[in-house]
């Protein structure tokens, strides 16, 4: 959230509002800085539970493996796996360099969420575990981090309007 300048405040800090707005916002951007977090510590979550429970997928019975077809090749599911990974720290560098303020985290959720479920399916969970969590790990720290960063800086703006009404109360 850029600061809407004030004529003769050179610093660009915005004093059309009160000191209580200000630390209202702090507070707000202090608690959606954590949203990162919750992404790390859910998408952790759901690696325990493809580990643990992932293998149960190879073993479905051979009617519903025949009503769903055959897993695709391992080697198709790496390739995509990497691409992916690829694409989605590129797409998260792109809008920590525009200052994008939200957080995407949850979608990487789903995909990743696929990627557990597909090897699972194919029976190559166990040795591709590894790849996908520590792919997504990759992307859910790098997301959290760049979230967390637009989230300090918006923090440390309104402290600087928080210092001008200080320095403004002092000066009367």
């Amino acid at each position: 959230m850029p600061l809407n300048p004030q004529p003769g405040n050179e610093e660009g800090t915005d004093l059309s509002r009160t000191p209580e707005e200000a630390r209202e916002k702090i507070r707000e951007y202090a608690g959606r800085s954590r949203r990162g977090q919750w992404g790390v510590f859910a998408f952790l979550c759901l690696s325990m539970a493809a580990f643990r429970f992932g293998p149960l997928l190879a073993r479905l019975p051979a009617g519903v493996r025949d009503t769903l077809g055959s897993a695709p090749p391992v080697q198709l599911m790496n390739i995509a796996l990497a691409v992916y990974a690829f694409a989605a720290l590129v797409y998260i560098l792109a809008r920590m360099m525009e200052g994008d303020s939200a957080y995407r985290g949850w979608q990487h959720f789903g995909y990743l969420g696929g990627f557990y479920i597909f090897y699972a399916y194919a029976g190559a969970l166990r040795e591709n575990f590894w790849a996908i969590l520590v792919a997504g790990l990759t992307i859910f720290v790098l997301e959290h981090f760049r979230h967390w960063q637009h989230c300090r800086e918006a923090i440390r703006r309104e402290r600087q309007v928080l210092a001008e009404f200080d320095r403004r109360s002092r000066n009367l």
